[in-house]
């Protein structure tokens, strides 16, 4: 029991070695901004005691275990240098948690290939942890990795010893505004088109918004619909094999996340 965090990566992620200093040096900003501390060993008139300082970058990495801010301590977290991974335990629910999470979310900025940030199994909405980041160091970073099929695709490569990542829970991104649309199309894979509207409906009836076949206008519910229309149809009409045609439908979507410029009639060529 307890909240925990991680990071995971596509296969051969990494964080460049001309980036890896200036990541270093901002990581251990971050964890002092956010009140994370260290024990220190002294000696004062022949009298060993123990005092805590800001936590720092030693040989090893970091390891810390007490915030500031919170007045409290949990399990060790901190910073693998030969890895250079960020690393943690139980990190509670406060002021400890938050400078955890962001410094993962400060490591996928840095990261070159797909990555996410995970708390209890649950994708992090990292855009918040972005804004505090911005602020640190003065930067204009956003939230990197948000294509909801590299992330489909990450969390479900199969892995030796890494067969949780197939109950990995979306419901955090489906919330998230970047996320909504993507989950929609990941979910209708999953579960099928009927399903997947028999979900929309409901989470926007609860919402209180109103999506019946007579509303009028061009809105994202009006989009919603005709995309489920038109792969009903093609699944009607197509001559391939019911799992071929499956296949070609998650080639197309993917293809319009990878290729933004690519216009309609590229995807009805074939």
């Amino acid at each position: 029991m307890g909240t925990f965090a991680n990071s995971f990566y596509s296969e051969r992620a990494y964080i460049p070695q001309k980036k890896l200093h200036e990541f270093q040096e901002r990581l251990e900003k971050l964890f002092q901004a956010g009140g994370m501390m260290e024990i220190e060993h002294i000696s004062m008139f022949g009298i060993e005691t123990a005092t805590l300082r800001k936590a720092r970058m030693h040989k090893r990495g970091m390891n810390f275990y007490y915030n500031y801010f919170e007045e409290d301590s949990w399990e060790n977290a901190g910073y693998n240098l030969g890895r250079s991974r960020v690393w943690s335990n139980k990190i509670g629910w406060r002021e400890f948690n938050w400078t955890v999470i962001a410094a993962y979310v400060l490591e996928t900025l840095y990261t070159d290939g797909t990555g996410a940030v995970f708390e209890n199994g649950d994708l992090v909405d990292e855009s918040i942890f972005t804004g505090w980041i911005n602020y640190l160091f003065h930067e204009d970073f956003h939230a990197k990795n948000r294509n909801p099929w590299k992330l489909f695709d990450l969390v479900n490569t199969e892995t030796d010893g890494d067969d949780y990542k197939r109950d990995i829970g979306w419901k955090e991104f489906a919330y998230s505004q970047e996320g909504f649309d993507g989950y929609t199309e990941i979910y209708a894979v999953q579960n099928g088109i009927d399903r997947m509207w028999q979900w929309l409906t409901d989470l926007l009836e609860e919402a209180g918004v109103s999506i019946q076949d007579d509303d009028q206008g061009f809105n994202f519910f009006t989009i919603i619909r005709l995309i489920v229309k038109s792969i009903r149809t093609y699944r009607k009409e197509c001559d391939l094999p019911v799992n071929e045609q499956f296949q070609k439908i998650c080639d197309h979507l993917k293809a319009f996340y990878q290729n933004p410029d690519l216009s309609f009639s590229d995807f009805t060529k074939n």
